[in-house]
């Protein structure tokens, strides 16, 4: 029997990594595929629900980095707004009780995953 501060066999860490992975890609695609926008709330609107989903959990994340929140595409500046969403999370205390979750695969090539 032991009490830890996150289950080791959580997938859902992995899961919601993958997540924010795919909208942020689906963020940059809609932007780069209609001109006439300059923001979309698709990936905010992911980390909004990541968030829901670890308010009722004793751990939770408190960054999201490789996903910009403006950016230039096709000469245009872009935002993809979000991962600051996290900026009021604090980090925990005990660097044993950091996990760093990282994606797979990047969409995007250059988003900095």
């Amino acid at each position: 029997f032991q009490i830890g501060q996150y289950p080791e066999e959580d997938l859902s860490m992995k899961a919601w990594g993958q997540r924010l992975e795919e909208s942020y890609a689906r963020s940059y695609n809609t932007l780069a595929a209609d001109t006439s926008q300059n923001s979309t709330t698709i990936f905010y609107d992911v980390v909004e629900e990541m968030r829901s989903f670890y308010s009722s959990i004793n751990y939770f994340p408190y960054q999201v980095s490789g996903y910009p929140e403006e950016l230039v595409l096709d000469g245009r500046v872009v935002s993809i707004p979000g991962a600051s969403l996290l900026a009021d999370e604090e980090m925990p205390l005990r660097l044993q009780n950091v996990v760093k979750q990282e994606v797979s695969d990047c969409l995007i090539s250059g988003s900095g995953c």
